[in-house]
């Protein structure tokens, strides 16, 4: 099972959507449980909810599971606390594979959620758990043929 954190933003319902598409059983982890009507419309079940801060409901949220996708919610000042708190909890609960939602240009120091970033994915270098960190460009539009988005 993967558990997608950030899960009832914009990126982790599209993460999500892809995974359910591909037959992956899925975790979703939310701050609130007015995602869940969302996450089943897109076919997620297993939803846990809690706040990125609390080792408890990061410890029940990756029991069980096998990989961690993680996702921080959009410039969050709390990117590297966040990032160590899913980090000791899937550490603790053995799970090996971890991929890191991070941004293009996490070095650019003048943009302090991208510099936060860098840091996070510094942390995860050392953290023994195989962690790629994905960074996708901040706009991907699919584009019609004539040109339109």
């Amino acid at each position: 099972m993967i558990l997608v954190t950030g899960a009832g933003g914009k990126t982790g319902k599209a993460v999500l959507k892809a995974l359910v598409a591909r037959g992956a059983p899925v975790r979703a982890f939310v701050r609130t449980s007015a995602h869940h009507t969302a996450l089943q419309a897109i076919g997620v079940h297993d939803v846990k909810v809690g706040e990125m801060d609390d080792p408890h409901a990061w410890s029940q949220a990756v029991r069980g599971t096998s990989a961690v996708y993680h996702i921080c919610p959009n410039m969050s000042p709390h990117e590297l606390p966040f990032a160590k708190a899913i980090v000791v909890a899937a550490a603790t609960h053995g799970i090996t594979r971890f991929v890191y939602h991070s941004v293009l240009h996490p070095q650019i120091e003048a943009m302090p959620h991208h510099w936060a970033k860098l840091r996070v994915e510094e942390m995860l270098f050392g953290s023994g758990l195989m962690s790629p960190s994905c960074s996708p460009p901040p706009t991907c539009r699919t584009r019609s043929p004539n040109g339109t988005a």
